[in-house]
């Protein structure tokens, strides 16, 4: 058996990864804390189903060490699983000294997160240079109407979704935490391309990646004030490397991006593709100085 997740092995044939990443992948991946749950056996062979890392570089700053962990719902029973992701959760934010708001720690422990929307449970991490930028992430993937449980979760976390929000068709909840506590909570909606065009003030030069996307999905803060993005979610990976040529000149440190992929896919290397795109969005325009490129590897 082998402690680290087959994400982790293959970032590390490019670099060292920092403690912080490491201890993340310990506890995340198989979960060493569910071995002192004798209720809950089953736990101990717990893996994510899903594996995806997504670099993001910000003019000239650049963080690798993205990593995200879906634990499917539908193949497994659902309350175990949810349990055994919830009392990783709580492990890591107390190894990473992230104090959670106490709505939220009543939230993971009661029925309601047995709710049928509920698709996939996710951890994460954004591993950066100051342990007090690094942020701890807990995603709710949805299906269908999950307006009851997003209401409750915001609720517990005390934050008021926009007036205007069709909480019925969330895709996903997003939680950040930090060492100063919550960071942010962000919901997520998917649009069809057309959809996403017409919230671009000029969506022209956007057209060819539009066209290669099957959807776009929509990113809000209720937290961060005017922090919205958009996910390009392509078609196939070739999308997003002729998406990322064209950039070359209009924003040369996306070539960063580019040079991170190019290593991790070195001969020998299980493949890590290019599935998603995401850059801030602000006012129907895009800064495309700023950008986050989703990598996928399956388990084998």
């Amino acid at each position: 058996m082998n402690d680290r997740s087959p994400l982790l092995r293959a970032l590390s044939t490019i670099a060292t990864p920092p403690p912080s990443v490491a201890r993340f992948d310990h506890r995340a991946f198989r979960g060493a804390i569910a071995q002192r749950d004798e209720t809950s056996p089953r736990a101990l062979d717990l893996v994510p189903d899903f594996f995806e890392t997504s670099p993001h570089v910000d003019r000239d700053v650049f963080a690798p060490w993205r990593l995200t962990y879906y634990f499917d719902l539908a193949a497994r029973p659902r309350a175990q699983v949810i349990a055994a992701v919830h009392r990783r959760l709580l492990a890591l934010a107390e190894g990473f000294a992230c104090p959670l708001p106490d709505g939220l720690r009543a939230w993971l422990s009661a029925p309601a997160w047995t709710d049928e929307s509920m698709l996939q449970v996710v951890l994460g991490l954004d591993a950066r240079h100051d342990p007090k930028d690094t942020r701890l992430k807990y995603y709710v993937i949805l299906k269908g109407d999950a307006s009851r449980l997003v209401a409750g979760l915001c609720e517990a976390l005390a934050v008021t979704p926009p007036a205007r929000a069709k909480l019925s068709q969330t895709h996903i909840v997003g939680l950040d935490l930090t060492r100063a506590g919550l960071r942010d909570v962000k919901l997520y909606y998917a649009l069809n391309p057309d959809k996403a065009a017409r919230t671009l003030r000029d969506p022209r030069p956007h057209a060819r990646l539009l066209r290669g996307c099957r959807t776009v999905v929509y990113q809000h803060s209720l937290i961060v004030e005017h922090k919205r993005s958009m996910h390009f979610h392509a078609r196939a990976p070739e999308v997003l490397l002729r998406e990322l040529a064209g950039l070359r000149r209009a924003a040369p440190w996306s070539q960063q991006l580019v040079t991170h992929l190019t290593a991790l896919n070195g001969p020998g290397r299980p493949p890590l593709r290019p599935w998603i795109l995401a850059h801030p969005w602000r006012d129907g325009a895009l800064d495309r100085s700023r950008a986050s490129l989703y990598l996928h590897l399956s388990p084998p």
